[in-house]
Formats: structure tokens, sequence, C-alpha cells
């Protein structure tokens, strides 16, 4: 058998890679969203023969090229990174390593490619981790004393005996104008 046709059928099955790791992620994030199983189904179908079907994607594919096998990779870098990220498992870490480190000796423009998704994907994870910050903010429950209360006088905070809100309602707290004594 001829070099050539032995290419054809790997960059055939290549091709078919992408789609189907398309169809899992539509499936996945469809699952986390709380999408009914009919409807996680057809979003999948609809993401693996959206992308097996899309113009420049099939050109891609259908020809003898280096970048048929990035873009393979990089779907697969993709399933792995979105595997690692949700379970935590390191066998999925090693996976997305090993496809990563493969990703040059591919194709450049798939390089690259890869590259981006493992930006996307690291990002997403730093935004989706909590992160430890200082203290809460005040909370407006009236636990604490209120600018009117601080700034009484010309501006000078706590002045006129530091009085707060609370002494001011206090029955002999102040002499107001609304005191019933007065």
């Amino acid at each position: 058998m001829p070099p050539r046709y032995v290419v054809q059928v790997q960059v055939a099955v290549l091709g078919a890679v992408p789609p189907l790791v398309a169809a899992a992620l539509a499936r996945d994030l469809a699952r986390s969203v709380g999408v009914p199983r009919p409807h996680r189904r057809v979003a999948a179908a609809a993401a693996g023969c959206g992308l097996a079907v899309e113009g420049l994607y099939l050109w891609r594919t259908t020809t003898v090229n280096a970048e048929v096998q990035g873009l393979a990779f990089v779907a697969l870098l993709a399933l792995a990174l979105a595997r690692a990220l949700s379970t935590g498992r390191r066998a999925w870490w090693g996976v997305a390593l090993a496809l990563a480190a493969l990703l040059p000796f591919t194709h450049n423009l798939s390089a690259v490619i890869g590259g981006l998704v493992l930006a996307t994907f690291l990002a997403l994870a730093v935004l989706r981790t909590p992160r430890l910050s200082g203290p809460p903010p005040p909370s407006s429950s009236g636990s604490g004393p209120t600018r009117s209360a601080t700034t009484r006088s010309r501006g000078s905070p706590r002045s006129a005996g530091s009085r707060t809100p609370r002494d001011s309602r206090s029955p002999g707290g102040s002499s107001s104008s609304r005191s019933p004594s007065g």
C-alpha cells in the first residue's frame, strides 16, 4: 500500500477527533449548567456536527497536512484541561502536559492555538478559585457610626463630646428641640 493512502486514512481519522471532543465538551458544559438529558444530546450533536461540516475546518482536515495532527492535539488538549480542572486528577494534568509538549512539533499554527486554549483554561481556573482577601466590607445594618455622626461640627470628626447617633436618641443624652422637656 503506498504511503499516501495510509496518510489519507490517518488524516481522516485524526480529522474526526476534534468534532468528537467538541461534542464531549458541549455535553459536559450542558450538564454543568443543568440542561435536561435530551437537550444535552442535541447540544453535543450540534457542536460535533457543526464543527465537522464547517467549511474552514473541513478544508483544513481533508488535505494531507501536518496541521491536521496539530488540530487533533489541540482538541485533545482542551478535553484534557477541562477534565483536569473539573476533577483535579494528576493523570489528566499529565495528559495535558504531554499534549502541550507535542504541539510545537506538529505545526506552528496549532501550537499557537494550543497556547491560546491553555491560556483560556488557566484564566478560567484562576477566576473560579476562591481567593484569600481582607476583612469583609462593613455592613450597612447600622452597626457602626454614620458619616453624619463623624462630621458634625465643621467637618472635624467626633467633635462636640464624641456623640454617636445612639447617644442622641437616648433619653437625656442631649438637649434637642424635639425633646419633650424642651
